[in-house]
């Protein structure tokens, strides 16, 4: 579909307009031979019959088609509508609640190629199936990824629910679509980066086109928009210029959609971090704490173990990262960061205060070729249906995204919130007694096992950063003992001062 909006800039010094005509329409050809005959297509392993590469991939050549409708042939228009036919039919019939920006994309898919075939049941189930993830929004505006939030898929979601809206003008989105860009206006960082650790699936990406598209009708739309338009001419941000190559192809028509859907006018409206006003609010569902203080704005992710962001308003700047206590030993890594909404979490709105009890877990990241090469040559022998192949990935996910670890130690953590400093407190409790190489406090650290995670950032050159503790007083973890370990933070001097006690339980 990047092709094809390349057309409407002459300009372009290898524009060619029948040269790009022809490229997309084999383009839009070879995803005909890719496809299933069933009308899936796959993403991670042969017959994998994916569900998001399905819906994700048909809306696209949807549109593309909707685009070059004027310029196919009969016999190419024929048979693509076959094609698209095929896929639409698989997805009318299936659903993935697992992540629901794959359903709004199935949504948008099937009122596409509605549009192309005036087929009413295709139309139908559009409508029932957009109307399955509005109710699945939660009330604080954002929809489960892995059972959390995560903002930047929810800019993928706002994405698809925000032209879906612009395709059927129904106005009974607009309550949804505004709460969704209101939950995202908390978590816009003051520094223009987006996103992180406390998300359930550590993206850091960001699809501006929801927010183009609602721009003259919800104020925080243009103004989210325009502060990310700063965002992209400064390179703060992960975006096409720098997305690994995979996520260029997902990404990259979207960024051209949202110039097309550009509009200046708007209602200027102010974002949390730059209310005047104290700010401690915590959204129970997502288990997210969001403080303003003077001129400081900190993050909490609850369901990541307390991870922490502090960042210097009138500077623009991040000043403090916490993705937790890591430690690392002879076999393997461990920390606090695996996504767990179980975690009990206590607010202390009064003295503002945060609280969680959550685990030191032993981390499992070895996936070595041999298991690549075992999985290849399964999914090749017994995925020939749909159960089978859902059943596979279930496995993997169960493997490297939900599958339970070991316990290394408790640990409670304790943050306080003061007008110029945040305390930290963390008491550990071993659970075994164990002998880690390193120990410290992880700047930046991602658990989950996500294609979208760790991407790399040109504005960020680091990919694991530790603040080292006391190698002499936590050079061993013996059960019976209670290890605290105490920060104090200035975030406007960016001044930490540390200390550490052992004591016997």
């Amino acid at each position: 579909m990047a092709l094809i909006y390349a057309k409407a800039y002459p300009e372009n010094p290898w524009y060619n307009s029948d040269f790009i005509r022809k490229l997309s329409i084999g383009s839009i050809n070879y995803w005909c031979k890719m496809q299933h005959k069933d009308g899936t297509f796959d993403e991670w392993y042969p017959n994998e019959h994916s569900h998001v590469a399905t819906c994700f991939s048909t809306y696209a050549i949807a549109e593309a088609i909707q685009l070059l409708l004027k310029e196919i042939s009969k016999s190419y228009l024929k048979k693509f509508l076959t094609h698209l036919k095929r896929a639409a039919n698989w997805l009318v019939k299936n659903n993935d609640f697992s992540v629901m920006n794959h359903q709004a994309g199935s949504a948008l898919a099937l009122l596409t190629i509605y549009e192309l075939t005036n087929d009413k049941k295709y139309l139908e189930s559009a409508l029932e199936k957009n109307n399955l993830v509005i109710k699945a929004q939660s009330r604080e505006g954002w929809f489960s990824e892995y059972g959390a939030a995560d903002t930047g898929y929810l800019t993928l979601l706002l994405y698809y629910l925000s032209i879906f809206y612009e395709k059927t003008g129904d106005t009974a989105l607009i309550k949804p679509l505004e709460q969704i860009i209101g939950f995202i206006s908390y978590f816009v960082h003051p520094d223009l980066s987006f996103g992180g650790e406390y998300n359930s699936r550590d993206t850091t990406f960001y699809i501006p086109t929801g927010f183009e598209v609602l721009a003259s009708e919800i104020p925080l739309a243009r103004k989210i928009g325009d502060l990310y338009l700063n965002a992209l001419e400064r390179e703060k941000i992960l975006a096409p210029y720098s997305e690994d190559d995979r996520y260029v192809c997902y990404d990259l028509y979207r960024y051209l959609q949202a110039y097309d859907f550009y509009k200046k006018n708007g209602k200027k409206a102010i974002l949390p971090f730059e209310k005047e006003d104290n700010l401690f609010k915590f959204f129970s569902e997502a288990k997210l704490l969001v403080v303003k203080i003077n001129d400081y704005y900190s993050l909490i992710g609850g369901s990541k173990g307390g991870i922490i962001k502090i960042f210097d308003i009138p500077k623009r700047k991040l000043v403090y990262s916490d993705c937790g206590i890591i430690g690392m030993d002879e076999t393997s890594i461990f920390g606090i960061q695996k996504l767990d909404s179980s975690y009990e979490v206590t607010i202390d709105s009064l003295n503002k205060e945060f609280e969680i009890h959550t685990n030191l877990r032993r981390i499992y990241q070895k996936y070595s070729n041999l298991k690549r090469k075992i999985l290849f040559y399964v999914s090749l022998l017994i995925t020939e249906t749909l159960q089978q192949s859902n059943f596979i990935k279930s496995l993997m996910r169960k493997q490297l995204i939900h599958k339970k670890s070991e316990n290394i130690a408790t640990v409670h953590r304790k943050i306080r919130f003061g007008d110029e400093t945040i305390v930290v407190i963390d008491k550990i409790a071993p659970c075994k007694d164990s002998k880690p190489k390193k120990f410290g406090i992880s700047e930046k650290f991602s658990w989950i096992f996500s294609a979208s995670a760790n991407q790399f950032d040109n504005f960020d050159h680091f990919f694991l950063k530790i603040r080292n503790l006391d190698s002499s007083k936590l050079s061993s973890l013996t059960k019976g003992r209670h290890y605290t370990v105490l920060r104090e933070i200035n975030p406007l001097s960016q001044t930490i001062k540390w200390s550490i006690e052992i004591n016997n339980i």
